[in-house]
């Protein structure tokens, strides 16, 4: 199971704690290498750094932890690429949690949760107007601009 420090809903951290030890392989998965200690800490067997090296380097980690009985074919060395519908629902959805956002705590997840999507799919500017409200943790209207900017610009495509 890969589960995502950056989950639009709450800490990655937190699921991985629950499912630790209860049977299936748990590997975290974060756009921020800082997540690699502390998902770790919470019972994954290993971390992946997000942009994945595409889907032959993607194989290669998960194949690491998994048990030798699973025989899997090479895959392609095609790049993986983001997908676009999942990236505009995780966009809307943070847009949402952003506009609603309650405390300095909320906001930072919000930005780091955003940072997070911006280094995966190379959004430098998303990525700055991120880095500025997590380490404000206050106004974020810059970057609720800039998640609208994507948001409207995913629209028109």
């Amino acid at each position: 199971m890969i589960v995502d420090l950056g989950l639009p809903d709450g800490r990655g951290e937190d699921l991985i704690r629950q499912i630790a030890g209860t049977g299936p392989v748990v590997l975290a998965a974060s756009g921020d290498p800082a997540g690699r200690s502390g998902a770790l800490r919470a019972g994954a067997l290993g971390f992946l750094e997000k942009p994945l090296p595409g889907l032959s380097g993607f194989q290669k980690l998960i194949l690491r932890y998994l048990p030798d009985r699973f025989a899997i074919p090479s895959a392609s060395t095609e790049t993986a690429l983001a997908d676009p519908m999942a990236l505009h629902d995780d966009l809307r959805h943070a847009a949402a949690l952003l506009s609603a956002a309650e405390g300095p705590e909320q906001r930072r997840y919000l930005a780091g949760f955003l940072a997070g999507l911006a280094r995966s799919t190379g959004d430098a500017a998303l990525a700055r107007a991120a880095a500025e409200a997590a380490e404000r943790g206050t106004g974020l209207a810059d970057l609720q601009a800039a998640v609208q900017a994507r948001l409207n610009r995913a629209m028109v495509i």
